[in-house]
Order: C-alpha cells, then sequence, then structure tokens
C-alpha cells in the first residue's frame, strides 16, 4: 500500500469516526439539544426566507432601488398576499372544521354500520379464523390494543395541538427576524467574510454560494411544490369528487407534501378516512384512493415536480431514502424534513472538495458490443520489380 492510498484511507476512517462520534453525542445530550433546537428554529425559519428573497432585492438593487425600499416593498407585498389568503381561506377553513367536528358522531355511526356490513359478508371466513364478525366483538377481543391505540392516538393529537400553541411567537419572531437579516445582509456578509482566513477566504465563499444554490433553489420548489400539492388536492377532491371537506384536506396535504415519501402515504389515508366516513361507498373510496395515487406519482413525481425543482438536490434514491430514515430517528418529523437538504448540502460540499467525486468514469464497452475488427490488406510476399531506368 503507497503512502497516498494510506492517507486516504485514514482520512476516510477519519471521517467516519467523527460521525460515529457525533451521533452517539447526539444521543448522549439529548436533553439539551431539544430546547435549543425548539429555540433555534424560528430564526432558521427566518433565515431561510431571508435567502430566498434575498435574490429578488438583489434584483432591485441592481436596476437603481435603494436595499430598504425593496426589503419594504417585498414585505409590503407578502403582508398583503398572507392577508388575502387568510381572509379568502380562514373562514371557509372554519366552518369546515367546525362542520367535521359536529358530524363527526354520524360518520363514526354510519362507518360503523358500513364496517359490520363488510364484516357480515366475510362472515363465513371470520368463523373458520375464529375471529369475532362485528366490531363490538372484535372490541370484546382485543380491549387493550384497542384502548392503547386510541390512548396514543388522542395523546399525539393532543401533542400536536399543544405544540401549535406553543409556537405561536413563531408569528412575531420570525417576520422581525427576516426583515433584520434582508436590511442587513450585505453587511453581515462583509463581516462573515472578513472573519476566514485569507489564504483560503475565496474556497470556503465559493462553496458557501454552491450550498447556498442548492438550498436556495430546493427550498424555492419545496414551496411552490406544497401550494401546487395543496391546491390541485382541493381542486380533485371538491370539484371531481364532491367531497364536503375538500379545502381542509388540501391544506393537509400542502403541509406535509415537504415531507418525503411519509407525506403521501399520509394524504392517502387522510383523504381514504373521509372519504369512507362522509360516502362509506366502496367504489367512491377506491376511485378517491385512486385519484390520489395518480396524483402523487404520476402528476407530481414524474411531471411537475422535476420541472420545478430541476435536480438541484442532486441525491439519488438510496441516499435520500437514508438521510431521511437517519433524520427521522435522531430528530422525529423535522429531521425528515431536513433531511434532504442537508444531504444535498453534504453532498455538494463532498463534490467542492473532493473533486475526483465529478468525474465520470468512461463506460467500458461490452465484448458483445466490441468493434469487428477491422481487414488488413494481405501483403504480398513476392518482391516488387524496380523500375526501369528511362
Amino acid at each position: 500500500m503507497t503512502e497516498k492510498t494510506w492517507r486516504r484511507v485514514t482520512g476516510w476512517a477519519g471521517v467516519l469516526l467523527g460521525l460515529l462520534a457525533l451521533v452517539l453525542l447526539l444521543d448522549r445530550l439529548g436533553w439539551l439539544i431539544d430546547p435549543v433546537l425548539a429555540t433555534v428554529t424560528p430564526f432558521v425559519i427566518a433565515f431561510i426566507i431571508a435567502l430566498i428573497l434575498n435574490p429578488l432585492i438583489t434584483r432591485l438593487e441592481q436596476r437603481g432601488t435603494r436595499r430598504l425600499f425593496s426589503v419594504g416593498l417585498t414585505s409590503l407585498l407578502f403582508l398583503v398576499l398572507f392577508a388575502g389568503a387568510v381572509l379568502l381561506l380562514v373562514p371557509r377553513l372554519i366552518e369546515q372544521g367546525t362542520d367535521l367536528a359536529r358530524n363527526m358522531p354520524t360518520y363514526a355511526k354510519e362507518a360503523e354500520e358500513s364496517a359490520n356490513a363488510l364484516l357480515n359478508r366475510a362472515k363465513p371466513l371470520l368463523e373458520r379464523a375464529n375471529l369475532p364478525t362485528t366490531l363490538p366483538g372484535f372490541a370484546d377481543r382485543f380491549p387493550q390494543q384497542i384502548r392503547g391505540f386510541s390512548a396514543s392516538a388522542i395523546s399525539a393529537v393532543s401533542g400536536f395541538l399543544m405544540n401549535a400553541a406553543s409556537r405561536l411567537t413563531w408569528l412575531f419572531v420570525v417576520p422581525l427576524v427576516t426583515i433584520w437579516l434582508l436590511m442587513n445582509w450585505n453587511a453581515q456578509s462583509d463581516k462573515f467574510s472578513r472573519l476566514l482566513p485569507d489564504e483560503h477566504r475565496d474556497r470556503i465563499l465559493h462553496v458557501l454560494g454552491a450550498v447556498g444554490t442548492v438550498l436556495n433553489s430546493y427550498v424555492r420548489g419545496i414551496f411552490v411544490l406544497a401550494i401546487l400539492y395543496g391546491a390541485f388536492t382541493a381542486f380533485i377532491l371538491g370539484v371531481f369528487f364532491r367531497m364536503p371537506y375538500a379545502l381542509v384536506l388540501g391544506l393537509v396535504a400542502g403541509l406535509v407534501s415537504p415531507i418525503p415519501y411519509i407525506g403521501s402515504i399520509v394524504i392517502l389515508i387522510s383523504t381514504g378516512v373521509v372519504a369512507f366516513a362522509t360516502n362509506p361507498s366502496l367504489g367512491y373510496v377506491l376511485a378517491v384512493l385512486a385519484a390520489m395515487v395518480v396524483q402523487n406519482n404520476v402528476l407530481f413525481d414524474n411531471v411537475i415536480a422535476p420541472r420545478v425543482l430541476g435536480g438541484s438536490v442532486g441525491l439519488s434514491l438510496p441516499w435520500s431514502l437514508f438521510a431521511l430514515m437517519l433524520g427521522g430517528s435522531l430528530f422525529g418529523i423535522a429531521g425528515m424534513i431536513l433531511a434532504v437538504p442537508v444531504g444535498a448540502t453534504i453532498n455538494v460540499l463532498l463534490m467542492e472538495l473532493v473533486p475526483k467525486l465529478r468525474e465520470q468514469t468512461p463506460e467500458q464497452p461490452n465484448e458483445s458490443e466490441a468493434p469487428p475488427p477491422t481487414r488488413q490488406r494481405r501483403r504480398s510476399t513476392t518482391p516488387r520489380k524496380p523500375k526501369e531506368e528511362q
């Protein structure tokens, strides 16, 4: 083993050991990480919003508009759009939410009757398997499992509501920090660049610029996709299927769509449950689920998402799944949401720091596809006669 190869092996071994030590340290410091993450999260959200809006303000500056006026105009436009969306959607959402809560006992009774009818159809098969043939029978047979599932579902919903109520201060913190960052973006960038060592300043700024470009395009694409996802879901469920709570389901779809792979499953389950509760018909529920599958896997995954995101992340499917599993195991839902952009950042850093990773190895031709050997002209063995001298 040469010295260069040995250094490379020891370097990668050191990186792996460092990552393992970091994971173990995060596991040990869970009591400290949770409150730190809860405090830092609104500031991270404000930084991401400022990162998205800064190119627009820079373009306005290049056209001669002062930065203070550009920030004020952009903030005013954002507030007008947000207020218009709130005034148009919130009353309708409240109406549909209260109607759903009021009719929930009726829907539960109808769902129980439909489930009992379905179990009655499968009565011979259930009796052969020594299983109950009615819902009360299942409740009597498996009381602990049902009680545990109900308690976990209630605790999950109550925990979500408590977390949402505790984050009301973000409505004031995030806009203020975002406006401050936009107004002082250039000054803070200059201060940060002065902290870097002179011999590595250009390279570090180049790497950070590449990371910022990837994150900016990814976050903007995810934001646009979430809006389109919610709008398409509400339109399809409300117009084609006449579902009474299409707007609420569209809002849920837009909120969970940034979670890769898991968001689609949540949307399918929520739409299927509401469809069965409002119209307990097997054909109707299957049609709704088929429409959601076509929307998720055909329309968005193959047509809209590639055009909006444009392959800006650069992560393959195995690495995306690995990032999702690692982020979910460490930080839960927030870790799953941030897993893909963090993985893309690590990918950009590796590509910039190790340029050989960007080089593509030339494909070796297969033996079956090898070009046929060229025929060589057979040279005659008889010597040529010399030309007669004139």
